[in-house]
């Protein structure tokens, strides 16, 4: 099936890379990911999500988003497979701030370019289309795969909560990373290696 993408790029390998809203056939892939033991402890997710919970989340992830939504979410497609779903949360239109969410459902899809061609499309949408000033991100401590892709595609560490995650019963540190859009710009500006 050939989709239409909102944003999407080359992956080095040659895949075509595309973000596109999600849609209801996207339903068990996003639930198995969320109940996924090997990456739930890394979800902002608190418990499990059940069916019925997920639709209701999904559902309003496809409902029209207005002039000035508080979230938007994009399924991530590698050569028009679903692989994971990356979002802009807790939109602030007055301090035009974000947070971005990111998840690569399976390990077979990590560490092969998709978290950073797609951080680079949302970070292009969220500077030059929504005009935002900048991607906050929060990293529970130990998931170093995302610590690695958020310095890697610019964002700065820029602090820390010692309790800020509660999982699993312990507290977990969460790192505060932030890419600015004049961080982002300047890294435009720099050839690709």
């Amino acid at each position: 099936m050939s989709r239409k993408y909102l944003l999407s790029s080359e992956l080095p390998d040659q895949r075509l890379l595309g973000l596109r809203r999600p849609e209801a056939e996207d339903l068990g892939a996003y639930l198995n990911a969320r109940n996924d033991p090997e990456l739930y402890p890394f979800l902002s997710i608190t418990i499990p999500m059940s069916r019925a919970e997920e639709e209701e989340w999904l559902k309003r992830q496809t409902a029209a988003l207005g002039n000035a939504p508080s979230d938007i979410v994009f399924s991530i497609d590698a050569d028009s497979h679903l692989v994971g779903y990356i979002g802009l949360h807790r939109i602030s239109w007055v301090h035009r701030s974000a947070t971005i969410a990111v998840a690569i459902f399976s390990a077979e899809h990590r560490k092969k370019g998709i978290g950073t061609g797609t951080y680079q499309l949302i970070a292009r949408f969220a500077f030059q289309h929504l005009n935002l000033e900048s991607i906050r991100a929060g990293v529970i401590d130990g998931n170093e795969g995302s610590r690695k892709l958020h310095e890697r595609c610019g964002f700065r560490h820029v602090g820390m909560f010692e309790r800020g995650w509660w999982k699993n019963g312990v507290w977990k540190a969460e790192h505060l990373y932030e890419l600015t859009r004049e961080k982002w710009l300047e890294l435009q500006a720099i050839p690709s290696q």
